[in-house]
């Protein structure tokens, strides 16, 4: 399974805009997020610059990449299960009837 990584900051009073602005942004695992114009791997990565990085509150979190080829076998799988599923909606003349049998 192949995963992605998405950056996501706290929203509130603290929150440096450069932070905010990086908020949801969405790499590969082997990518690095553009936060204020640095390269960073993960919040707090000391590849960034200390105004970047100290006493940020940010954190990631990971995504499951689907192929296409994956998607299109969950659909086929969908399909097929949902043949194989009896009709559950009743017509309105169904329904008065069973309404009719409790009486």
């Amino acid at each position: 399974m192949a995963l992605n990584k998405v950056w996501m900051a706290n929203h509130d009073a603290k929150t440096r805009p450069d932070h905010a602005e990086a908020d949801g942004q969405e790499v590969g695992m082997d990518e690095s997020f553009d936060v204020g114009g640095e390269q960073l791997m993960y919040p707090g990565d000391p590849a960034g610059s200390p105004g970047n990085i100290i006493n940020c509150r940010c954190t990631v979190y990971y995504t499951s990449v689907q192929s296409l080829e994956s998607e299109d076998e969950i659909g086929k799988a969908l399909t097929k299960y949902s043949k194989t599923i009896p009709q559950l909606a009743v017509t309105r003349e169904e329904y008065r009837a069973l309404l009719r049998l409790k009486r």
